[in-house]
Protein backbone atom coordinates (compact mmCIF):
# COMPACT_ATOMS: atom_id res chain seq x y z
CA UNK A 1 0.00 0.00 0.00
CA UNK A 2 1.07 3.53 -0.69
CA UNK A 3 0.15 5.67 2.33
CA UNK A 4 -1.07 9.23 2.40
CA UNK A 5 2.27 10.34 3.85
CA UNK A 6 4.16 8.59 1.08
CA UNK A 7 1.95 10.11 -1.64
CA UNK A 8 2.38 13.52 -0.04
CA UNK A 9 6.15 12.92 0.12
CA UNK A 10 6.28 12.33 -3.63
CA UNK A 11 4.33 15.53 -4.24
CA UNK A 12 6.80 17.49 -2.11
CA UNK A 13 9.85 15.94 -3.81
CA UNK A 14 8.53 16.55 -7.31
CA UNK A 15 7.59 20.13 -6.48
CA UNK A 16 11.02 20.75 -4.97
CA UNK A 17 12.66 19.57 -8.20
CA UNK A 18 10.38 21.75 -10.36
CA UNK A 19 8.65 18.80 -12.02
CA UNK A 20 5.26 19.59 -13.51
CA UNK A 21 3.00 16.61 -12.91
CA UNK A 22 -0.60 15.53 -12.56
CA UNK A 23 -2.04 12.86 -10.30
CA UNK A 24 -4.18 10.23 -11.99
CA UNK A 25 -5.86 6.99 -10.91
CA UNK A 26 -7.10 6.33 -7.39
CA UNK A 27 -5.07 9.08 -5.74
CA UNK A 28 -6.26 11.42 -8.50
CA UNK A 29 -9.86 10.64 -7.60
CA UNK A 30 -9.11 11.21 -3.93
CA UNK A 31 -7.38 14.50 -4.80
CA UNK A 32 -10.56 15.65 -6.55
CA UNK A 33 -12.61 14.56 -3.54
CA UNK A 34 -10.18 16.27 -1.14
CA UNK A 35 -9.79 13.20 1.07
CA UNK A 36 -8.47 9.66 1.01
CA UNK A 37 -11.44 7.34 0.50
CA UNK A 38 -9.68 3.97 0.26
CA UNK A 39 -6.22 2.35 0.39
CA UNK A 40 -4.13 2.68 -2.77
CA UNK A 41 -1.57 0.25 -4.18
CA UNK A 42 0.21 2.90 -6.20
CA UNK A 43 0.54 6.55 -7.10
CA UNK A 44 -0.23 7.30 -10.76
CA UNK A 45 1.81 10.26 -12.00
CA UNK A 46 1.48 11.94 -15.37
CA UNK A 47 4.58 13.86 -16.46
CA UNK A 48 5.65 15.53 -19.66
CA UNK A 49 8.43 13.75 -21.54
CA UNK A 50 10.98 16.47 -20.76
CA UNK A 51 10.58 15.71 -17.03
CA UNK A 52 10.82 11.92 -17.36
CA UNK A 53 14.57 11.64 -16.70
CA UNK A 54 14.28 13.70 -13.50
CA UNK A 55 11.43 11.53 -12.21
CA UNK A 56 13.25 8.30 -13.10
CA UNK A 57 16.36 9.57 -11.29
CA UNK A 58 14.27 10.38 -8.20
CA UNK A 59 12.64 6.95 -8.30
CA UNK A 60 16.00 5.21 -8.49
CA UNK A 61 17.47 7.33 -5.69
CA UNK A 62 14.56 6.36 -3.47
CA UNK A 63 15.13 2.66 -4.10
CA UNK A 64 12.53 2.05 -6.78
CA UNK A 65 13.22 -0.31 -9.67
CA UNK A 66 11.27 -0.63 -12.88
CA UNK A 67 9.12 -3.76 -13.04
CA UNK A 68 7.84 -5.35 -16.21
CA UNK A 69 4.05 -5.44 -16.57
CA UNK A 70 1.75 -6.47 -19.43
CA UNK A 71 1.20 -2.77 -20.16
CA UNK A 72 4.84 -1.60 -19.90
CA UNK A 73 5.89 0.59 -22.83
CA UNK A 74 8.37 3.38 -23.46
CA UNK A 75 5.73 5.83 -22.19
CA UNK A 76 4.13 3.80 -19.36
CA UNK A 77 6.22 2.19 -16.64
CA UNK A 78 5.73 0.83 -13.14
CA UNK A 79 8.30 1.34 -10.41
CA UNK A 80 8.38 -0.59 -7.11
CA UNK A 81 10.45 -0.28 -3.95
CA UNK A 82 11.48 -3.16 -1.69
CA UNK A 83 8.41 -2.64 0.52
CA UNK A 84 6.03 -3.07 -2.43
CA UNK A 85 5.05 0.59 -2.85
CA UNK A 86 4.52 1.48 -6.51
CA UNK A 87 4.61 4.53 -8.72
CA UNK A 88 2.87 4.18 -12.08
CA UNK A 89 4.53 6.64 -14.46
CA UNK A 90 2.60 7.95 -17.49
CA UNK A 91 4.73 10.02 -19.88
CA UNK A 92 2.95 12.41 -22.22
CA UNK A 93 4.02 14.75 -24.99
CA UNK A 94 2.02 17.94 -25.37
CA UNK A 95 0.71 18.76 -28.83
CA UNK A 96 -0.15 22.17 -30.32
CA UNK A 97 -3.76 21.91 -29.06
CA UNK A 98 -2.66 21.36 -25.45
CA UNK A 99 -3.52 17.68 -25.42
CA UNK A 100 -1.21 15.16 -23.80
CA UNK A 101 -0.29 12.42 -26.25
CA UNK A 102 0.14 9.14 -24.39
CA UNK A 103 1.83 6.82 -26.84
CA UNK A 104 0.63 6.43 -30.40
CA UNK A 105 -3.09 5.97 -29.72
CA UNK A 106 -4.15 7.56 -26.43
CA UNK A 107 -4.71 11.17 -25.47
CA UNK A 108 -5.18 13.10 -22.26
CA UNK A 109 -7.60 15.76 -23.56
CA UNK A 110 -6.54 19.36 -22.91
CA UNK A 111 -9.64 20.09 -20.80
CA UNK A 112 -8.90 16.96 -18.75
CA UNK A 113 -5.52 18.32 -17.67
CA UNK A 114 -7.11 21.20 -15.77
CA UNK A 115 -8.19 19.33 -12.64
CA UNK A 116 -7.31 20.65 -9.20
CA UNK A 117 -7.49 18.87 -5.90
CA UNK A 118 -5.58 18.15 -2.72
CA UNK A 119 -3.78 15.28 -1.09
CA UNK A 120 -3.13 15.57 2.63
CA UNK A 121 -4.03 19.24 2.48
CA UNK A 122 -1.52 19.88 -0.31
CA UNK A 123 -2.86 21.36 -3.56
CA UNK A 124 -2.16 19.22 -6.64
CA UNK A 125 -2.95 19.22 -10.31
CA UNK A 126 -4.94 16.16 -11.34
CA UNK A 127 -7.05 14.77 -14.12
CA UNK A 128 -10.58 16.22 -14.15
CA UNK A 129 -13.51 14.18 -12.86
CA UNK A 130 -15.01 13.51 -16.30
CA UNK A 131 -11.71 12.33 -17.79
CA UNK A 132 -11.02 10.22 -14.70
CA UNK A 133 -14.41 8.59 -15.25
CA UNK A 134 -13.69 8.06 -18.95
CA UNK A 135 -10.40 6.34 -18.07
CA UNK A 136 -12.28 3.82 -15.89
CA UNK A 137 -14.16 2.47 -18.91
CA UNK A 138 -13.35 -0.37 -21.27
CA UNK A 139 -11.70 -2.90 -18.98
CA UNK A 140 -12.64 -5.34 -16.22
CA UNK A 141 -12.89 -3.30 -13.06
CA UNK A 142 -12.23 -4.24 -9.45
CA UNK A 143 -13.79 -3.01 -6.20
CA UNK A 144 -11.38 -0.07 -5.99
CA UNK A 145 -12.36 1.04 -9.49
CA UNK A 146 -16.02 0.71 -8.58
CA UNK A 147 -15.57 2.78 -5.41
CA UNK A 148 -13.74 5.49 -7.38
CA UNK A 149 -16.40 5.63 -10.10
CA UNK A 150 -19.27 5.77 -7.62
CA UNK A 151 -17.56 8.56 -5.66
CA UNK A 152 -16.86 10.59 -8.82
CA UNK A 153 -20.42 10.22 -10.09
CA UNK A 154 -21.90 11.13 -6.73
CA UNK A 155 -19.70 14.15 -6.01
CA UNK A 156 -19.61 15.61 -9.52
CA UNK A 157 -23.13 14.65 -10.65
CA UNK A 158 -21.85 12.44 -13.48
CA UNK A 159 -23.87 9.65 -15.05
CA UNK A 160 -22.95 6.21 -13.80
CA UNK A 161 -21.61 4.17 -16.75
CA UNK A 162 -23.58 0.99 -17.53
CA UNK A 163 -20.65 -1.33 -16.72
CA UNK A 164 -20.69 -0.04 -13.12
CA UNK A 165 -24.40 -0.48 -12.50
CA UNK A 166 -25.43 -3.43 -10.32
Amino acid sequence: MLSLNHARGWIDVLDARGVTFLVDGGWGVDALLGEQTRPHDDLDLVVEAHHESVVVELLRRRGYVEVETPFSTSYHSVWRDDTGREVDLHVITMDDQGEGLFGPDDVYPAAGLEGRGSIGGRAVRCITAQVQLDFYLGYDHDEGDRADVLALCDRFDLSLPPQYRD
